[in-house]
């Protein structure tokens, strides 16, 4: 249950569209300790100053960004970003953003990726995908072919509409043609002038099979159904399900596709339907639960993971396998009526995380959402994360907790630091304050990010730590800084776990 949080910051999704540079990818070597990047300073490796093990797991990689790519000496304002393994090796280089696929950008300066994973690197007008274990190139594309709508993935695929709109490309996450589809009548790209007609593709990777759609405006160019085996299912083909063309066909649920009811497009509560692979309808008016899960890569806003049939007083929830979860009442829902979700299940039904009660709530620990149930003076949890959470005093409500701590906040914004342990007041005022499981950082100043001052506290509200700069939270119990001509990851008293030398002025 314990959620390690692989980023201090929101994941924020926007095309980027810049002028790109080549790679530069660096082969697996030892890392320079940190007092020999004190005594080179021009060297660019800085890195590992402690244990990496005990950030990430020995399947995941750290990636830390060491300024703009223009302030590094190049002509674009990308990142350079350097990527660690557990034991400190550094395993490359590339110049993009931090948690940068397929056009999307995460605006923290690390993230934490695992083996399997897909990098984006920037190389002249290119954006070439990079597999994470050995930055082998797995397939690349313009940045003008991405924003004709000619580019589109789902798990670990990704479909490319050729130059000449003959055929759709679609490639695995090593760099093989899962399928290559003709596409007649797709709009030809016109490399000398970067301009091509807009097209819609879609692809979404159900359980065993991709499903791909491609549109030019109201033109139905091609609807293909690509199973594991290798066939093939086509609109060309007489027994393709016309119903699976149609443009409103939005998402997934397991291995069944979801179809928006309204022919205009617009959907709200209950109006969607579930359709097999076949085309088969299986069910209406259905309420979805969307999921948020996935990696930083594999963000799959179409998948949902529960379905809701309203039924006289009650909503009937299914799972991905459409099989019958449990039944909720309206007082589960939120307050605009969607709804609940907290670690793994839905609110209102028997949560195994709380030895099989109905969960009533959602709870905040750290930054991830958890179920509880509402008792007599407070909400009980799972033992895991100490069993029982206690209701603040009048006028406060619980913002989030750790395993030491409970941020509350009252109507005028003022924030209060707790420990769970005996109740004791740490800190009291209207300040952005950060829990971990063993210290609290407190921003004493948000006018400017790397000109405040932060003060991280200890369980016993003495400061362990402070610096004029912005210091977030990431991984379980560490902390992002900038100081002096460094910024990385520091433990609660400040001392360096990764570092890199920072370019920007």
């Amino acid at each position: 249950m314990r959620v390690r949080k692989t980023n201090g910051s929101g994941k924020i999704g926007a095309a980027a569209f810049a002028v790109f540079l080549a790679l530069t990818v660096f082969g697996v070597k030892p890392v320079f300790s940190a007092e020999l990047a004190v005594q080179e300073i021009s060297d660019k490796a800085s890195g590992a100053v402690g244990d990496l093990s005990q950030l990430i797991g020995p399947d995941e990689y750290i990636g830390i960004a060491v300024g703009t790519y223009r302030s590094a000496g190049g002509i674009t304002p990308e990142m350079m970003i350097r990527y660690y393994d557990s034991s400190g090796i550094l395993r490359g280089e590339t110049v993009g953003h931090i948690g940068e696929y397929m056009g999307m950008f995460n605006m923290g300066n690390f993230c934490v990726i695992t083996e399997g994973e897909l990098l984006s690197e920037k190389e002249n007008d290119d954006i070439v995908l990079l597999r994470m274990e050995d930055f082998r190139e797995v397939c690349r594309y313009s940045r003008d072919e991405l924003r004709a709508g000619r580019v589109a993935s789902a798990g670990d695929h990704v479909a490319i509409l050729s130059r000449d709109g003959s055929h759709l490309e679609i490639y695995d996450k090593d760099g093989q043609i899962a399928a290559d589809l003709q596409t007649d009548g797709a709009p030809a790209f016109h490399s000398d002038t970067g301009m091509t007609d807009w097209v819609d593709l879609e692809m979404y990777e159900l359980e065993g099979y991709l499903y791909v759609r491609l549109r030019k405006g109201e033109e139905r160019i091609l609807t293909a159904l690509i199973h594991e085996d290798g066939s093939v299912l086509t609109s060309k083909d007489a027994s393709f399900p016309e119903i699976l063309c149609r443009e409103q066909v939005c998402g997934f649920i397991g291995k069944n596709l979801i179809m928006k009811q309204d022919p205009d497009g617009m959907s709200g509560q209950g109006q969607y339907m579930i359709l097999s692979p076949e085309g088969e309808v299986l069910y209406r008016d259905v309420v979805i639960r969307w999921t948020t899960n996935g990696t930083w890569y594999k963000s799959q806003t179409q998948k949902a993971d529960f379905a809701a049939l309203r039924e006289e007083d009650t909503l009937l929830i299914l799972d991905e396998t459409l099989a019958e979860a449990g039944r909720i009442s309206d007082a589960d829902l939120d307050g605009e009526g969607n709804l609940q979700y907290a670690g793994g299940t839905i609110i209102g039904l028997p949560c195994e995380e709380l030895g099989g009660e109905c969960s009533t709530d959602v709870l905040t620990y750290l930054r991830e959402d958890v179920p509880a149930v509402k008792v007599s003076g407070g909400y009980r949890i799972t033992e895991e994360l100490g069993g029982f959470i206690p209701e603040p005093e009048e006028g406060w409500e619980l913002e989030s907790f750790s395993d030491s701590f409970l941020l509350l906040m009252d109507a005028d914004y003022q924030r209060r630091v707790v420990r769970r342990a005996d109740g004791k007041v740490l800190f009291e005022g209207r300040r952005m304050i950060f829990l971990q499981n063993t210290s609290f950082a407190v921003e004493l100043d948000i006018s400017d990010y790397k000109n405040t001052v932060t003060v991280i506290y200890s369980e016993e509200g003495e400061e362990l730590y402070s610096a004029q700069s912005w210091i977030p939270p990431c991984l379980d119990e560490w902390y992002y800084a900038y100081r002096g001509p460094w910024a990385g990851i520091i433990d609660p008293e400040g001392n360096w776990i990764l570092r890199e030398l920072q370019y920007d002025e």
